[in-house]
């Protein structure tokens, strides 16, 4: 079984599909260019999710739920895209399941209280190239798709 695991931003989507085995099988990111419009970079990641379902035949989405944090503007964008590809799970017949930030980095770094001045974003960026032998240059957006793939796989 396939999952497509998303690391969802309106200008670099992280994207991996993972199987039941841990097996990385794909990763990439979908970027936007800043200067279109809203509505035109949403349209185009809705499109690449799309193509990617039909290539790829994962029976669920994964991504990561909407953080609410000081930049408002930030998370209605990812919103948006959230019930864009909700949407898109009901269009194309597949499941969807939501994972939380700190779920995931429990999962990939363990014990989360050992160390309060990490840099657990890093942390877990390296932890996961490590894992899958990833070039070291390997961004946040990929290596945070992966995560969310292997944790869901974790938890189901």
């Amino acid at each position: 079984m396939n999952v497509l695991a998303l690391d969802l931003s309106i200008s670099s989507t992280g994207v991996c599909i993972v199987n039941e085995n841990l097996d990385l099988i794909f990763y990439t990111t979908i970027k936007t260019k800043s200067n279109l419009s809203e509505p035109n970079r949403l349209f185009n990641i809705y499109n690449s999710v799309e193509e990617l379902i039909k290539k790829y035949k994962p029976e669920v989405i994964v991504f990561e739920d909407v953080f609410v944090g000081p930049n408002k503007k930030t998370a209605i964008l990812l919103s948006r895209l959230s019930g864009l590809v909700i949407g898109l799970t009901f269009k194309m017949d597949l499941s969807y399941k939501i994972i939380t930030t700190m779920q995931m980095k429990k999962f990939i770094l363990g014990d989360l209280k050992k160390s309060k001045n990490r840099n657990l974003k890093e942390e877990m960026r390296l932890k996961i190239i490590e894992i899958f032998n990833l070039p070291v240059n390997t961004n946040n957006d990929i290596t945070d798709s992966i995560g969310l793939g292997l944790t869901y796989f974790k938890n189901n």
